[in-house]
């Protein structure tokens, strides 16, 4: 019985070692492959992120372009829209204060302003608020390219300006008697009033209507070269 014990027992060490012999490589075998199959992924993996960023950057870069070539024909509208605005201006027979005066009634300011009246040709622009009645100038603008005009007319020494004359309407009413500060809410100055002080156009941003717009304002000016006031016009920023 103990011979056939020690047999058993040899055939059992044999059979281990035979498994042990066969299973071993196998698990070298399956160790490599799943090592090279992570080293693979990896590789992929890296690929693929590197192939993505290339894919937005391109994306970045064409984004950009498309937004400065929409700029750019922003730009040449608002040109546009400045040019035939002067020569609208220029037509009526150019701008001018009258002897007489008026009074606006301007939002926040705790009583109405009394300044002389606007006159376009030697004759008063008017007050007129109703968007279905005719607006020299602004409407004449508009109707020849679209977008927004208005006239500022300059309340006093610092620059500031009220808005007498517009195509901008809420409700059907002309949106007239708004107030251009010379200061800016945070206390710096206003870049509109001082391009105008300076003598310069202002170009840039500005909300229209719950619209935002690319705008210019240019100065507008008398016979004797006084700054009364800013000739503006806007386009749609989206479009």
């Amino acid at each position: 019985a103990m011979k056939a014990a020690t047999r058993l027992s040899l055939k059992a060490r044999m059979l281990l070692a035979g498994i042990a012999l066969s299973v071993a490589p196998l698990l070298v075998i399956t160790w490599v492959v799943e090592h090279q199959n992570a080293k693979m992924t990896a590789v992929a993996v890296d690929e693929c992120r590197a192939l993505g960023s290339d894919d937005l950057d391109h994306l970045a870069k064409s984004t950009v372009s498309m937004c400065a070539a929409q700029q750019e024909l922003l730009a040449q509208a608002l040109d546009s829209y400045v040019n035939v605005a002067k020569a609208t201006l220029a037509n009526l027979g150019g701008a001018s204060l009258g002897t007489e005066t008026v009074s606006w009634n301007v939002p926040g300011q705790p009583s109405p302003l009394v300044l002389p009246q606007l006159l376009l040709g030697g004759r008063w622009l008017g007050q007129n608020a109703d968007a279905q009645a005719p607006s020299p100038l602004v409407d004449d603008v508009t109707r020849q390219l679209g977008g927004w005009c208005s006239v500022m007319q300059r309340v006093n020494e610092q620059g500031e300006m009220v808005r007498v004359a517009t195509n901008v309407a809420l409700d059907g009413q002309r949106v007239l008697g708004s107030f251009v500060a010379a200061k800016l809410p945070d206390g710096t100055p206003n870049p509109v009033i001082a391009a105008a002080l300076a003598g310069k156009r202002y170009v840039g941003r500005v909300l229209v209507n719950k619209d935002w717009c690319f705008a210019a304002y240019e100065p507008l000016y008398d016979a004797e070269k006084r700054l009364i006031g800013l000739l503006g016009v806007a386009v749609r920023e989206q479009s």
